[in-house]
């Protein structure tokens, strides 16, 4: 007759090894993890209060992030998400049939600000990724997400290795009318360095650029000294403000969209002292 402890082990490898082929199961049955396979976009969509979705792009390891508007969004949270993805996906992309979503009843900045406590924290305190993992279980059972394990863990992997400095946040329509794009980038230029004169010195830089074309309205201080740029964007042209962040040696710079957003700006440039560091080229100008 077996041993107790025997019957015992085999009864938890047997439990283990079919749970292990239900995930795989699930691995190759997930439209979301056979697109992160193949480097292309995932959804993801957080129905807050109002909504956002995310458009991770494995290949760049890359992260747009869609404001949705105040009006709540009808149907289900399924539709909801699939209505989100629809609406911000690029021009000639087709989303996933099943969209991946979180439906929380909190509001969408707190749920913003502790998903960046998140990545700015867990390499120092991997402890959090229990209260994560805690989150997304009881959010399944309560069926407020539709995101299998396989693919937590799978995004999970994927997101953790990201910064905040890889998302890019955009409010309101995502895509800027040609009309709009064929004019110049109005910005305002804020030195936040510490360092006098850089905000006069970056404007007569971007004045004399060719492309992006760039027309600066105003330049100044900014109310405090800042460690890291950052970029505000007012209008969606995210596309050339990437490209002048990149010119100025701050591609890196976190761009946000405010919620009270200037309607003679395109973009608001807060340039902190990491920009001191950038070397090379015009930068020389500033030292």
């Amino acid at each position: 007759m077996e041993q107790p402890g025997k019957i015992t082990g085999r009864i938890l490898l047997a439990v283990f090894l079919a749970a292990l082929a239900a995930a795989f199961a699930v691995h190759f049955r997930s439209e979301a993890l056979s697109s992160l396979g193949n480097g292309k976009p995932v959804y993801f969509a957080v129905l807050s209060k109002p909504s956002m979705i995310v458009r991770y792009e494995p290949a760049e390891s890359k992260a747009s992030v869609y404001f949705a508007g105040e009006k709540p969004l009808p149907g289900s949270a399924g539709e909801q998400a699939a209505a989100l993805a629809k609406s911000f996906a690029p021009e000639g992309e087709t989303p996933p049939r099943k969209i991946l979503f979180l439906a929380l009843d909190s509001d969408r900045d707190a749920f913003c600000e502790n998903a960046k406590k998140f990545l700015g924290c867990w390499r120092e305190n991997p402890a959090v990724f229990f209260n994560y993992f805690a989150g997304w279980f009881r959010a399944g059972r309560a069926g407020n997400c539709n995101v299998s394990f396989p693919e937590f863990l799978t995004l999970t992997s994927a997101f953790s290795r990201l910064s905040v400095g890889d998302f890019t946040v955009l409010a309101g329509e995502p895509q800027a009318s040609a009309a709009v794009s064929a004019s110049p980038l109005v910005v305002e230029v804020l030195n936040a360095t510490g360092k006098k004169s850089v905000a006069l010195k970056v404007t007569g830089y971007l004045r004399s650029l060719g492309s992006p074309r760039v027309d600066v309205l105003r330049f100044d201080n900014y109310r405090e000294p800042l460690a890291k740029s950052k970029i505000l964007s007012h209008s969606g042209r995210l596309e050339e403000i990437s490209a002048l962040a990149s010119s100025l040696g701050i591609a890196s710079a976190e761009i946000s969209s405010p919620r009270r957003k200037s309607k003679t700006v395109d973009a608001t440039l807060i340039l902190g002292r990491d920009f001191l560091a950038v070397k090379g080229g015009w930068q020389e100008m500033l030292h």
